[in-house]
C-alpha cells in the first residue's frame, strides 16, 4: 500500500496556526507512528506549508513541483505511512490549483475546519486590522466595505464543492470548529483525524500569535491604520508607530486608557444585527453540506449567525 496523503486546507481563523505549531513541535515524535509533517514548503517564520499554496495561487507551477517533490522525498526517506500537508491558503485556490494537487496526489484526504460565518468574518477582520503581509496592507476601510469584499468567503458549500468536484465528496472530512475551540479540544481532534492517540499533539505549546486583540484595541488600531494610510511617503512607517501599535496590543495601562474612549468616537468592528442577518441569509446555502458530505459537528453553526453573541476572535 502506498503512502497516504492528508491535506489540511483551512479555513483561516479555525486554529490552523495552533495545529501547524503542534505538528512542527511534535514532528519527530509522531514520525514514530508513521506520520510525517514535511519541513519543505514551510514559509519562513511560519509553521504551515504556505509556500506551496502561494506557488499554486500565483501559477508558479515549476516552484510548486519542486516544493512538492521535496516534501514527497522527505516523507519517503522517513518511511512515512502518511504525509500531512497543512496550509489554510489552500482554501483560496481555484479549480486549476485543486486539480494540480489531485493529478499529483491522487486519492488524498481533504480535512477542512469550518466556523460560524459571523465569527469567521469578524475574526478575519480583526486579523487584517492587526497584521499586514507582503501581499496585503493592514485594513483601513469600513466594516461595511470589508463585508462586501469578503462575504463570499462564507459560502462554504462552494468551497467544499470546489474540492469535491476533483477529489470526490467522500474524500472530504468536514469538521465544525465552533464545537472544538474551547476546552483544548482542537488538537486532540486533529490527532484523531490523522490516526494518532488523543494526546499525541497535546504536549506542544499552543501558538497564540493569531489571537485577536480586544474589540476596543482593534478599534484603536483601525484608527491608526486610517491615519497611517492618509500620510505621505513613509511618515507612517516609523518606529513610533510600531511602538504605539505594540502598546495597544500588550500594555495593560494602554488598555485602560482605551476603555475611556467613548464608543461613538470609534467605529465598531463587530457586525450589527442587519449585517449579521445578511451573512446568515448568504450562508443558508451551507445547509446543503450535510446532504453531500459527512460533517463532524452540527451544521447549524455554519449558517445561523444572527443569534451569535460573545464572540471570540
Amino acid at each position: 500500500m502506498g503512502m497516504k496523503v492528508l491535506l489540511h486546507v483551512g479555513l483561516p481563523k479555525t486554529g490552523t496556526t495552533s495545529i501547524q505549531y503542534a505538528l512542527t513541535e511534535s514532528r519527530e515524535r509522531i514520525q514514530h507512528s508513521g506520520v510525517w509533517y514535511p519541513k519543505a514548503g514551510i514559509s519562513g517564520g511560519t509553521h504551515g506549508h504556505h509556500a506551496l499554496a502561494w506557488a499554486l495561487y500565483d501559477g508558479d507551477y515549476d516552484l510548486a513541483e519542486r516544493l512538492l517533490a521535496s516534501m514527497m522525498e522527505e516523507s519517503v526517506l522517513c518511511n512515512a505511512a502518511m504525509m500531512v500537508i497543512s496550509t489554510e491558503r489552500f482554501s483560496f485556490l481555484d479549480n486549476v490549483g485543486v486539480e494540480w494537487l489531485w493529478t499529483r496526489l491522487g486519492d488524498a484526504r481533504i480535512v477542512i475546519y469550518l466556523r460560524n460565518p459571523c465569527d469567521f468574518l469578524e475574526s478575519l477582520l480583526s486579523q487584517r486590522i492587526k497584521h499586514s503581509t507582503p501581499r496585503r496592507k493592514k485594513w483601513s476601510g469600513t466594516v461595511e466595505e470589508f463585508l462586501e469584499e469578503n462575504l463570499s468567503l462564507c459560502d462554504y458549500f462552494a468551497l467544499c464543492s470546489r474540492w469535491a468536484s476533483v477529489f470526490g465528496w467522500r474524500s472530504l472530512d468536514i469538521r465544525v470548529y465552533d464545537e472544538l475551540k474551547s476546552g483544548g479540544r482542537l488538537l486532540p481532534d486533529f490527532a484523531e483525524v490523522i490516526g494518532l492517540t488523543e494526546g499525541a499533539l497535546m504536549s506542544a505549546a499552543v501558538h497564540r500569535a493569531n489571537a485577536g486583540p480586544g474589540a476596543q484595541a482593534t478599534r484603536a488600531k483601525l484608527m491608526l491604520n486610517r491615519i497611517e494610510s492618509s500620510m505621505p511617503g513613509r511618515v507612517g512607517k516609523t518606529k513610533l508607530w510600531a511602538r504605539l501599535r505594540k502598546m495597544i496590543g500588550s500594555s495593560s495601562m494602554m488598555s485602560r486608557i482605551l476603555n475611556l474612549i467613548p464608543y461613538q468616537w470609534v467605529e465598531d468592528v463587530r457586525f450589527n444585527a442587519e449585517q449579521s442577518l445578511r451573512i446568515e441569509k448568504y450562508a443558508c446555502i451551507n445547509k446543503r453540506l450535510a446532504e453531500n458530505a459527512s460533517v463532524c459537528g452540527s451544521v447549524k453553526h455554519l449558517y445561523e449567525c444572527s443569534a451569535t453573541s460573545g464572540r471570540e476572535h
